[in-house]
């Protein structure tokens, strides 16, 4: 993508930029737009739903109400003697009883102005005591003992039990049957009626659904309905609504009862939905609206608005084209300028005016003449390296006469059979080569360890076997690349302040190496007279990062520690380097971690 960008030009950048930052713009306006009048319908069907449910509630509320108080009204024991056999009374005058009884309960019903709501009232003891007061008699041989109503009032357990909405189910087949809802209460009669225990007593009102219908009616529109279900979610009802948009809603609301439970209120592409409960009725009432219809308008305004937004981007993208080849014009003919100039080296730009194009001419001209005195001194420090180079070829001189002599002696000592000698010049020579060899800064840990086995045998030639030098490192880490002349200065450090120092000058030095994750770790341990804690933290704090200040000999700190572990981490890294621990039945140990590579 950068290459690509790299061989556009200035001026096709420039208008690429600015369509970006004006097509960001134009989405952010309208995703702004879209989201503010989004929330702003949103409230308002809110503000307006919460307002029309609370008005439903109230009605059902009063529906509730009134329906209660008629039985309250019913639920004394004269209404009990109309069932009572009362053998001094004639069939005509028990049957004239229940008649005058009968025109009672409904003159109750039309004093409250109820009887569009109540259509018809059964009274029930048992099987063989009940009645019903309404339109048309009860169904013959009706079972009330196998309906399912009266099985869910006996088994609640409750006073009192809304069923419904159904068709009334007790009435014979050739009635007309309204759809009702079923309003029960127990009945307190006397216990000298009669009545099982397994039966319960019962006033139960038939309360015409079209009734219920016409309350949500009133507030229902062509876009908004509403969905009825019972505390278990079951659906009963819908107003306003298809069998296919109730399924829907039905599945909405069980698929987003953690919104509804939250807020009240859900809201997606097609539907918004609020819901409520009503405790006397036991419902869970949702008003369903369909925000298609809802935001149709909003939608076109919206629509108009993003037009506008678009001819607009488009007519600033006209200007940044016309605009941008104006601005362009000074640096185009500049790019002509400098093209012209690059053929000869003397030749500059020759300025004429003094606006914005002759002082880029005039700082150009700067610029060249200052390259061109950079060229000159890049030169100059060419041939100063040249003749450093040459310095160093003569300085090693004096190295390779020193080896030469070193190597007449090695002869002369085969010679006479001198051996102690032929050892000692010949560790000396290939310490001195090692050392002297500048070509490769990292080498295997074989090589370290050969340079120092010569190091160790010099020293048991001057001191007697002084030095038992143990190698504990498998094979496969021979080959581990680590920076050159760094563990013969830590042998060099256990033999001068751990071995020498102790009586008899004798010890064992042993070196052992193991991989953690990316570092090899090289540990030199020896049995001297070892190193107090105290001074071990010393040494690791000054150690713990690279340390340019000279050490002090006399205090025991060796400049060879601090020049390794200062190679070290410059090398590898803060996270390596050496640090000193006192070891275990006395003596020292120096732990040294380098980035593990495996040597080419």
């Amino acid at each position: 993508m950068e290459r690509i960008l790299e061989k556009l030009g200035m001026r096709t950048r420039l208008i690429l930029s600015f369509g970006l930052v004006l097509l960001v713009a134009m989405l952010g306006t309208t995703l702004s737009i879209n989201y503010y009048n989004h929330n702003f319908i949103s409230g308002l069907l809110e503000q307006n739903n919460s307002q029309q449910m609370k008005e439903i509630n109230y009605e059902l509320n009063g529906l509730y109400d009134k329906v209660n108080q008629i039985f309250i009204t019913f639920n004394n024991e004269q209404l009990y003697e109309m069932f009572r056999y009362q053998p001094h009374l004639s069939d005509f005058e028990q049957m004239k009883q229940r008649l005058d009884y009968e025109h009672e309960v409904k003159e109750t019903i039309n004093g409250n102005n109820m009887q569009s709501v109540v259509t018809g009232v059964i009274f029930y003891i048992n099987e063989d005591k009940n009645a019903y007061v309404g339109s048309g008699p009860i169904q013959k041989n009706f079972s009330f003992q196998e309906a399912d109503w009266y099985r869910k009032f006996r088994q609640s357990g409750s006073l009192k039990l809304m069923y419904g909405p159904l068709t009334e189910d007790f009435r014979p087949e050739n009635i007309t049957k309204n759809e009702a809802i079923y309003y029960m209460r127990a009945w307190n009669v006397p216990s000298s009626s009669g009545f099982r225990q397994e039966e319960k007593p019962f006033i139960l009102f038939s309360i015409n659904m079209d009734y219920i219908r016409d309350i949500f009616g009133e507030y229902a529109q062509n876009s908004r309905g509403y969905l009825i279900s019972d505390k278990e979610e079951n659906v009963l009802a819908g107003i306003n609504l298809t069998q296919a948009q109730e399924e829907e809603v039905a599945f909405l609301i069980e698929n987003h009862r953690e919104d509804l439970g939250r807020t009240g209120t859900f809201l997606n592409r097609e539907w918004f939905v609020d819901g409520v409960t009503n405790d006397q009725f036991g419902w869970h009432i949702y008003s369903v609206e369909s925000t298609q219809d809802t935001f149709r308008d909003m939608n076109r305004i919206i629509r108009n608005i993003n037009l506008i937004i678009l001819g607009t981007g488009i007519a600033a993208m006209a200007l940044t084209v016309v605009f941008s080849s104006r601005i362009m014009m000074p640096i185009t003919l500049l790019n002509k300028l400098i093209s012209t100039i690059e053929e000869e080296n003397d030749t500059f730009i020759q300025v004429k005016s003094n606006d914005e194009l002759g002082q880029i001419g005039n700082r150009f001209n700067q610029m060249k003449r200052k390259l061109q005195e950079m060229s000159a001194n890049m030169y100059l420090s060419r041939v100063q390296e040249k003749e450093a180079q040459l310095s160093a070829l003569q300085s090693q001189i004096n190295p390779h006469f020193l080896y030469n002599t070193l190597d007449n002696i090695y002869c002369i000592a085969q010679i006479e059979e001198v051996d102690s000698i032929v050892l000692l010049t010949e560790n000396l020579s290939n310490m001195m080569r090692y050392s002297c060899d500048m070509k490769n800064h990292r080498v295997p840990l074989a090589k370290e360890i050969e340079h120092v086995k010569a190091y160790v045998s010099i020293i048991n030639m001057r001191f007697d076997d002084s030095i038992t030098l143990e190698c504990c490192v498998e094979a496969p880490l021979l080959q581990v690349s680590i920076l050159k002349l760094t563990l013969q200065p830590l042998v060099e450090n256990a033999w001068s302040h751990g071995i020498l120092p102790k009586d008899g000058h004798r010890g064992i030095i042993r070196i052992d190496a193991e991989v953690r994750e990316e570092a090899l770790i090289v540990t030199v341990t020896d049995d001297g007279v070892g190193i107090t804690p105290e001074k071990s933290r010393e040494l690791n704090a000054q150690l713990s990062e690279v340390n340019y200040e000279a050490a002090d000999s006399e205090k025991g700190s060796g400049v060879a520690l601090k020049n390794v572990n200062n190679r070290i981490k410059l090398s590898d890294g803060p996270e390596y380097g050496l640090t000193l621990f006192p070891a275990e039945g006395g003596g020292c140990r120096v732990v040294m971690k380098v980035k593990r590579k495996q040597n080419e």
